[in-house]
């Protein structure tokens, strides 16, 4: 008997733009923000290791590793990367925990740096909302504003910090969903200009072939913290489409025609990417070509990633 799924596959060939000299110590601790690179990386300073933020632009080939922050405590750092779009600015937030604390990764001293100008410098800012980071990088910027899922140290309640990076001022949303773990919370991505977030029915981020639903909340109303949920019953089939198995992918985000676009961190050859049709219950497959060289390495996939040969790196810092 033959089986004819709703799937579409094409192929489509890798552009190289430049070699990243810089080791990402942390898989989620790298981010793309119209079209500069944001990643971590370690570096050996008299026999220490030191964890450094480090910006790049695959359009020119510059990069650039920004100044340490300003602080003598023994520390763990946190930085997320936006963009202002009203000032056209790029900034770098970072925070600050304390190592040896009694509570694990309260955010303490929060710091910004703004790229573009002639002597850049990390500028103390307050922060209100005592909040403890999640050990996993899970943020997105949306139209100026950061946000990252934490907890609130004083209702232990589960909140999305936001940061909004023009007025350099915080806030929280109520993070609602009681249907996941305490460790994890799904990705946060940018629904049509609208925070969101996609789980599946795993509980863990991962999609693979033994998932049956993804279930999608979008923040309606951030004064109310009024959440929508819609879940897609994902096809009998589905775990036939990625080579029968249950590899789980990771969760790019939705593209700008509503596909939710699943990709795998650690390709085999071929590398594909997934976009999935929660209206025609259908998934588009997509094969990237020139890509048989970095198997079984770390693979970063981004929405909406542009061209941008205006920004000078080097003229910035």
């Amino acid at each position: 008997m033959l089986f004819l799924y709703p799937y579409t596959s094409s192929l489509l060939a890798a552009n190289y733009h430049m070699k990243i000299p810089y080791y990402a110590s942390s898989f989620k601790r790298c981010s793309s923000v119209r079209g500069l690179i944001f990643l971590g990386d370690e570096r050996s300073l008299n026999g220490v290791e030191h964890k450094v933020s480090v910006i790049c632009n695959p359009s020119t080939g510059e990069s650039l590793t920004l100044p340490k922050l300003k602080t003598r405590k023994r520390i763990g750092v946190r930085s997320y990367f936006g963009y202002e779009p009203i000032e056209k600015q790029y900034k770098v937030l970072s925070m600050t925990w304390g190592i040896y604390g009694t509570r694990d990764m309260d955010s303490e001293e929060h710091q910004v740096l703004t790229l573009g100008t002639r002597k850049p410098s990390w500028r103390m800012i307050e922060c209100w909302i005592p909040h403890s980071l999640y050990h996993t990088y899970n943020n997105v910027c949306i139209n100026g504003v950061l946000y990252y899922p934490a907890v609130n140290t004083s209702s232990r309640g589960f909140i999305i910090v936001s940061f909004d990076f023009r007025s350099e001022k915080f806030r929280f949303v109520e993070d609602t969903d009681t249907s996941i773990s305490s460790y994890y919370r799904p990705p946060l991505i940018n629904y049509n200009g609208k925070l969101g977030s996609l789980g599946s029915s795993g509980g863990f981020g991962g999609i693979g072939g033994s998932c049956t639903s993804i279930t999608l909340r979008v923040l309606e109303d951030a004064e109310k913290h009024e959440w929508s949920e819609h879940i897609y019953v994902l096809p009998a089939w589905w775990k036939y489409i990625f080579g029968g198995g249950y590899t789980d992918l990771c969760v790019v985000g939705v593209a700008r025609t509503n596909e939710i676009v699943l990709s795998c961190p650690f390709p085999s050859t071929p590398f594909y990417v997934f976009y999935y049709n929660t209206e025609r219950n259908a998934i588009r497959r997509v094969e990237i070509q020139g890509l048989e060289a970095f198997k079984g390495r770390s693979v970063y996939t981004f929405l909406d990633h542009v061209e941008n040969v205006n920004m000078k790196l080097l003229e910035g810092l």
